[in-house]
């Protein structure tokens, strides 16, 4: 078993964005997490999703990223889609200025 899959097997048992911040060892507040661990792994999730096959480091610096931006106050907004009824960059995880729904 390589690290790889060491690092796969971990993920497996994490069930928290607490033990997700600890596993990666990046400091945290507790309050700002547990009020905001939604936003956090939302966003995480989202950073992850632009690299194609992401490996330990990736998921450190996703998670970091995300963390700083949920702590700055710097949440991005998560509106209900509404796809393929405009011509804007849906996939950017800030509101799109081009969105023409509504």
């Amino acid at each position: 078993m390589n690290r790889q899959d060491d690092f796969r097997s971990d993920l497996a048992m994490l069930e928290t964005a607490e033990d997700i911040l600890h596993y990666f060892a990046i400091g945290y507040d507790d309050v700002l997490v547990q009020r905001k661990h939604v936003q956090l792994l939302r966003l995480f999730h989202k950073l992850l999703s632009q690299t194609a096959e992401p490996g330990f480091d990736d998921y450190r610096r996703a998670l970091l990223l995300a963390y700083q931006q949920i702590s700055l106050g710097r949440e991005p907004l998560f509106n209900a889609s509404h796809c393929l009824q405009c011509n804007s960059p849906c996939d950017s995880f800030y509101d799109s200025p081009d969105c023409n729904e509504g």
